[in-house]
């Protein structure tokens, strides 16, 4: 899966530009001239969202009032073109020039996986942000689960809405329990998604974990269930579960219980780490969750997501850095910012070095 070529205009401080990639580039500057802007394009294009913002007019250069991000790309199945355009009124995705009618049309042409600082503290962070990753790299392998999110979600809001006023009006209660039947069916599809996932991870994070620490450690990654905790449950006993808490989420008006409320912990020799690694383990484990995903995601689409590191080696001591740069193999393109190359020497020279100065992009490689 690669990037051929890609044109950024008014997007942030680009004004025009048209950038070639290889498959390794480096994106080489001082700070605030644009070399997160433009991973931050290749992950919009990809992914149809911002990681940095949710308020797409922040996307917009200051001067304009609609932006386009267009890129030639390959996958499996051959060339095509990518374009997004964006205005104040409205957002459009488009596949060689016809409109995708859902997001998830989007995933089946291309993957884009980003590794950045705020993805060391994955473990220590709270649950949401566990959760997201599972979510967001889940929906880069199998596209229609982000349509089965996006129902959840809508099916949660209107649960919500009917609980919070079924205790003063009984006459909801029939509303609230025709909801509660489709929130089970899809509250444990997605559960079951989930913890697949993560056991298909688990291999692969005992072997990055094992190549960091030389084998002195083991791991483990169980997924916790809100309201029943760290066990792998079959669909009966989960729907008993819901029906139990039934009393308790009219008297508190919300949902208790569900895939939005679910965690997941990763244990070194037995000990949870988000409790007690320190946070060197904890930074390994996000790393090597990063690592073990693209390998998940090669495994099932046959074939490697765009990687995008966003200052993430500076973040990282030189053991780390030395296995992430060994791992990147020759078939994933890879786009990585610096302002120290001396940091990344071993990659620097199967790399195409793009000098990044305020929104202008300059290949000067040797």
């Amino acid at each position: 899966m690669n990037i051929n070529e890609i044109n950024l205009i008014n997007f942030r401080n680009y004004k025009n530009t048209i950038v070639k990639p290889s498959s390794f580039n480096i994106l080489y500057g001082n700070n605030a001239q644009g070399k997160s802007n433009l991973i931050e394009a290749i992950y919009y294009l990809g992914n149809g969202v911002s990681f940095r913002t949710n308020q797409n007019k922040e996307l917009i250069k200051w001067d304009s009032d609609y932006l386009r991000v267009e890129a030639n790309c390959q996958n499996e199945n051959g060339l095509f073109n990518l374009k997004s355009v964006l205005n104040n009124s409205e957002k459009r995705i488009l596949i060689d020039d016809i409109k995708i009618k859902k997001l998830s049309d989007l995933f089946s042409y291309i993957s884009v996986c980003i590794f950045e600082p705020d993805d060391l503290a994955l473990i220590k962070g709270n649950p949401s942000k566990r959760r997201n990753f599972i979510d967001r790299d889940l929906v880069t392998i199998y596209p229609l689960y982000y349509d089965l999110l996006k129902k959840f979600n809508n099916v949660n809001y209107q649960r919500n809405t009917l609980l919070k006023y079924v205790k003063r009006d009984k006459h909801l209660l029939c509303q609230v329990e025709d909801w509660t039947d489709i929130y089970k069916k899809l509250a444990y599809k997605i559960v079951t998604k989930r913890i697949d996932f993560l056991t298909k991870l688990k291999p692969y994070m005992s072997h990055y974990l094992k190549k960091i620490t030389q084998g002195k450690e083991n791991i483990d990654i169980i997924y916790e269930i809100s309201q029943i905790g760290e066990i792998n449950v079959d669909l009966n006993t989960y729907l008993e579960k819901l029906d139990s808490l039934k009393s308790e989420e009219i008297e508190k008006g919300n949902s208790i219980f569900g895939p939005h409320r679910d965690d997941f912990n990763v244990y070194i020799n037995g000990y949870n780490v988000k409790k007690y690694g320190s946070q060197g383990q904890q930074r390994t484990v996000a790393l090597c969750l990063k690592l073990s995903y693209l390998e998940i995601a090669n495994q099932e689409i046959g074939e490697y997501p765009i990687l995008l590191l966003d200052d993430v080696m500076s973040e990282l001591d030189l053991e780390r850095r030395i296995v992430l740069t060994d791992t990147i193999k020759d078939n994933i393109q890879t786009f990585i910012t610096t302002t120290d190359l001396d940091m990344i020497k071993g990659l620097v020279k199967k790399s195409t070095i793009l000098k990044i100065e305020d929104g202008n992009v300059v290949n000067i490689s040797s």
